[in-house]
């Protein structure tokens, strides 16, 4: 079965902060993080990933400036997600060539970012076969509840990689 995407649904402060919870994603500085779900609450947008009724990962969209650039938290299931599962790699374009339609050819932005602590390999990897690049890391970037403070790695897609990327496979 392929995957399919939800529409994109305005998100609340708090809905942000119980997204990140649910996935064990919330900072040791809960105040600032709180903050930060209260800020990217502004403009923020949830995408949810299906395969038939069961939520395969969750994609908020930030800090869309028209023709600049965007963020994108992807937030996959782990047991959706295998290494070298070549149906996973198409379900997963094709459930998010929606958003990136919408980011790139609709809102214009030159490019998109995403950042992802190290420990989070399945959505580094995710990431990777979606076609962003490993652009460097913050060293003791990010402390998670109940971890060590820990890197955090930078992804990006331009928008040429984008087109490049429609064009290789005939979409554009």
């Amino acid at each position: 079965m392929s995957w399919t995407t939800g529409k994109q649904e305005p998100l609340s402060a708090m809905e942000i902060y119980e997204i990140f919870e649910r996935h064990k994603l919330v900072p040791e500085g809960l105040v600032a993080f709180l903050e930060l779900c209260k800020a990217m609450s502004r403009d923020a947008r949830v995408v949810r990933i299906y395969d038939g009724d069961e939520t395969v990962a969750e994609v908020i969209v930030s800090g869309v400036v028209q023709h600049e650039v965007a963020t994108v938290e992807f937030i996959p299931v782990p047991r959706y997600f295998r290494n070298g599962d070549r149906e996973m790699v198409e379900n997963i374009r094709a459930a998010m060539d929606p958003v990136f339609s919408y980011l790139f050819m609709d809102r214009k932005v030159r490019r998109v970012t995403s950042l992802v602590t190290q420990h989070r390999n399945k959505t580094r990897t995710a990431l990777k076969d979606l076609g962003f690049t490993h652009e460097g890391g913050l060293e003791d970037g990010v402390q998670l509840r109940g971890r060590d403070p820990e890197t955090l790695m930078v992804y990006g897609m331009t928008r040429r990689r984008y087109l490049s990327m429609k064009k290789e496979v005939g979409d554009v």
